[in-house]
């Protein structure tokens, strides 16, 4: 096979597209991967990775101020060293990042920077490199593309980024100085994360939502406890149901049920979402919906031979864990290897103190679905390592099928919550009912017990509450 002729290409190098890449190089194809900054793509350089190294950092100070005293470690708070924090932050990138390089490398994909332009073609495709270590242009050919380019911050028009006042996550991640005040629209994983960080740190948070409440996704009763945890722990402000206006010198301006409100802002971050980085297949012709998003069959192909799209860049929940399991999928089906299941259960973590937490379908999804069900629900608060850890906030409720038994999903608020959340990931995958959550063993004491007192709960059959 020529030099500049590979089995597969994959744009983008990102948790989707460098997961494809591995397996493809893997099970023999000669795989070349494009990107155009730094492997690992926005989740590991400027997104999940540091977002929750900087939780950590933050959350230190957070246990130190609320918990210390009680824990008879009484002591003048430590002076938060921004820059220390950013480096240590900056060190895990830099680890992980060269993990994955180096991954990529003993499994022989060939690394090319620079800007991949897909070019039009009735049979194989091609794309053209720019900007790589070649002076020239080189034309690339391959038998599959497959397009794993992920999504960039979406724009307010009221509010265009100018990456000084109006910011995105990118820039919210590597502030030099900790603003005075920080307004922040939209209250969904981003939003609050962010605004968990540098309230920690000292800056005056507040919170815009446009949805009656905060966490779109999550059941009003999970999103309510956590917005007054927020509130209470971390000195949050939240506006819900309002809607931002315009911005002067020193405010965001927006309105809540016809009353204007003044919010103070020395810095603006917009989180509303994100959009897809597909105007290059488009312009060739990809079919895509009205949020730009391709269109694909279940083997992941666009209407484009030969193209293959996935992770965000496709129609579905724009996560990290979901453009991995894509990867593995479509590498499979190219190798005609074993392809793991579409309908994995899918969770959600939103990684605030406490978490917040979901998988399957919600109460709201449930019912939609016309499913006869029930919830039933565990504190943590009646739980030995959660009072052990100081950690008593929330709790564990589960859905299930009023007939069946069977499982139907779960949504947690609690410490932990996104690891929890996996055992019930685990039994939703295999159609459990919820008795197997009641007599799964789980050892004592953990947090994990929880789970399984929700499910007596439901059963009704509680243990330890009443």
């Amino acid at each position: 096979m020529p030099e500049n002729s590979f089995d597969v290409i994959v744009v983008g190098g990102g948790p989707g597209g460098y997961v494809a890449a591995l397996r493809c190089a893997q099970w023999g194809m000669k795989t070349a991967l494009i990107e155009r900054a730094q492997v690992g793509g926005t989740c590991l350089n400027r997104g999940c990775i540091p977002a929750k190294a900087l939780l950590h950092s933050t959350g230190l100070l957070r246990e130190l101020r609320l918990h210390g005293k009680a824990n008879g470690l009484a002591m003048d708070l430590p002076t938060p060293d921004l820059a220390a924090i950013h480096a240590n932050k900056d060190t895990t990138v830099q680890k992980l990042r060269g993990g994955v390089e180096l991954l990529l490398q003993k499994r022989g994909v060939t690394i090319l920077k620079g800007e991949a332009t897909p070019l039009e073609s009735k049979d194989s495709p091609a794309v053209e490199l720019k900007g790589g270590e070649e002076s020239q242009p080189q034309i690339l050919k391959t038998t599959h593309l497959i397009w794993a380019t992920g999504a960039r911050p979406a724009e307010l028009p009221a509010l265009p980024f100018d990456g000084t006042r109006v910011i995105s996550s990118d820039e919210a991640l590597r502030l030099e100085k900790t603003p005075t005040s920080l307004a922040i629209v939209g209250a969904g994983a981003i939003g609050l994360e962010m605004g968990s960080i540098w309230a920690r740190l000292g800056t005056k948070v507040t919170i815009v939502e446009a949805l009656p409440q905060i966490g779109a996704g999550f059941d009003p009763d999970i999103a309510s406890m956590a917005e007054r945890f927020l509130k209470r722990q971390e000195g949050i402000t939240f506006y819900t149901d309002a809607r931002v206006k315009a911005m002067d010198e020193t405010a965001l301006i927006a309105e809540q049920k016809g009353k204007d409100l003044r919010i103070d802002a020395e810095k603006i971050l917009i989180s509303v979402g994100r959009v897809p980085n597909n105007e290059p297949l488009i312009k060739i012709g990809a079919k895509a919906d009205e949020k730009g998003r391709l269109e694909v069959d279940e083997a992941y192909r666009t209407n484009l031979p030969g193209v293959y799209a996935i992770g965000d860049a496709i129609p579905g929940p724009a996560l990290a864990h979901r453009a991995e399991h894509d990867a593995e999928r479509l590498a499979a089906m190219l190798a005609k290897k074993p392809v793991p299941p579409a309908n994995a259960p899918m969770p959600g973590v939103v990684y605030t103190t406490p978490e917040l937490a979901m998988v399957g379908l919600s109460e709201a999804q449930a019912q939609a679905q016309g499913v006869d069900f029930s919830a039933a629900k565990f504190p943590f608060a009646a739980n030995g390592r959660a009072l052990t850890n100081g950690t008593p906030e929330g709790f564990v409720k589960l859905i299930g099928d009023k007939t069946s038994g069977k499982l139907l999903g779960a949504q947690i608020l609690g410490a932990n919550a996104g690891e929890l959340i996996s055992t019930i990931g685990a039994h939703l995958k295999h159609n459990a009912k919820i008795s197997d959550l009641a007599h799964t063993l789980t050892a004592h004491p953990t947090l994990s017990e929880a789970i399984k007192e929700a499910a007596l709960v439901w059963e009704g059959n509680p243990l330890h509450t009443v």
